[in-house]
């Protein structure tokens, strides 16, 4: 069991699987904190528990609203869920370390919250399970993988305009480069023999660059899906990496312990649970966000336990938030979808906001971050 500095507490894990869909989300009795085996929850079945539709003797059920599908109601065990989401392979290091956690701390902690009872010696256990829980969901890898994605369509994108690309292969192949020169050299060719060859074939340089214009836009189409793959394999092999050397960031942990916890009450009773669990409200233009970043200005931290009570951090104990749309908000920083406890017109209108507030970076502002990328390498040409 990882050693909190000092705090530590139990997760478990959400996902679905629906035959439209082919996602994973996940519902909880089934032996309520057990991961073990090739199905994992990267959200905690303990934790969805408490947005059950229905309950029967042996099954909780839940209604899981997708992006830009109809909802339906699975069995919570079939919510939030992946094949080896915590394996490279078939190890079961991390799922056995995790399940551990959850089920040490972080339910029981779960079910003592629920009940309304908090206490400031509770801090540091409460910290520590915030910082897993903002780390461990899939809307971190799927978060990663779309900006690889977009990355990969703004270089593309490049790449397929002609005047741009042209503007590129000029400034790299350009006979008055140092650079340009240096790699001939490295490449065998001096600059005697490289200006003889111009001389004799004064189209070589153009005829150079009107190949690799039409080369290269193929060889990214052709290769794009296999990096990304590979990409996408790095990210999660790196995400793994980092939970087994720590279930919890601690310098997240730290930054959370110094807020003051409460529990409140949610009276319009329609909170759902968001793929990425935790909630942040910040200072700025955004005002929430599923991940905080180090120079964001926190107002508080949020955790839904059901649809009526969330739990709270914020800087001091006599300044508490109130917010009259938090399930509005919860939506938008969903990334795939949210679990409730009903399925109305209201929660249906939620649905339709899914992944609206859930990027880390904007599609506009991944493209502007590889064009001045782009004007950078150029510049040293």
């Amino acid at each position: 069991m990882a050693k909190y500095p000092e705090p530590h507490a139990p997760i478990e894990i959400l996902s679905f699987h629906s035959e439209s869909s082919k996602k994973s989300y996940i519902h909880p009795l089934e032996k309520e904190l057990s991961m073990s085996g090739e199905r994992h929850h990267f959200i905690p079945r303990f934790l969805q528990k408490g947005f059950s539709s229905r309950q029967t003797k042996k099954d909780i059920y839940c209604w899981a609203f997708p992006k830009e599908e109809k909802p339906f109601q699975p069995n919570i065990k079939n919510v939030g869920i992946e094949t080896l989401f915590y394996s490279i392979a078939s190890e079961t290091e991390l799922d056995d370390k995790i399940s551990l956690e959850e089920e040490s701390i972080y339910s029981p902690l779960i079910i003592k919250l629920r009940k309304g009872i908090i206490n400031d010696c509770d801090t540091i256990e409460i910290s520590g399970m915030l910082a897993h829980f903002e780390i461990r969901s899939q809307h971190i890898r799927s978060n990663a993988k779309t900006i690889m994605s977009e990355c990969a369509q703004a270089i593309k994108n490049i790449l397929s305009n002609p005047s741009a690309l042209d503007n590129v292969l000029t400034k790299i192949i350009n006979p008055n480069s140092k650079k340009f020169k240096q790699r001939l050299l490295e490449s065998g060719i001096s600059d005697e023999v490289f200006i003889d060859l111009i001389t004799t074939n004064p189209g070589f340089i153009e005829q150079c660059k009107q190949n690799i214009k039409h080369t290269i836009p193929i060889i990214f189409h052709d290769q794009r899906s296999t990096i990304i793959k590979s990409v996408y394999e790095t990210i999660k092999a790196t995400h793994i990496k980092n939970l087994n050397e720590s279930l919890w960031p601690k310098n997240r942990l730290l930054r959370y312990s110094t807020l003051n916890y409460s529990i409140q009450n949610y009276p319009n009773n329609d909170l759902p649970l968001g793929d990425s669990i935790v909630l942040f409200n910040i200072t700025g233009e955004r005002k929430y966000t599923p991940f905080l970043d180090k120079s964001n200005e926190l107002i508080s931290v949020i955790l839904p336990l059901s649809p009526n009570q969330y739990l709270i951090g914020t800087q001091s104990k006599g300044d508490i938030p109130q917010y009259s749309n938090l399930a509005l908000e919860i939506a938008r920083c969903s990334f795939e979808y949210f679990i409730s406890s009903k399925n109305d017109q209201l929660a249906q209108s939620y649905q339709a906001e899914i992944g609206t507030n859930s990027f880390w970076l904007k599609s506009s502002e991944i493209q502007k971050i590889i064009a001045d990328c782009f004007e950078e390498i150029l510049e040293k040409q």
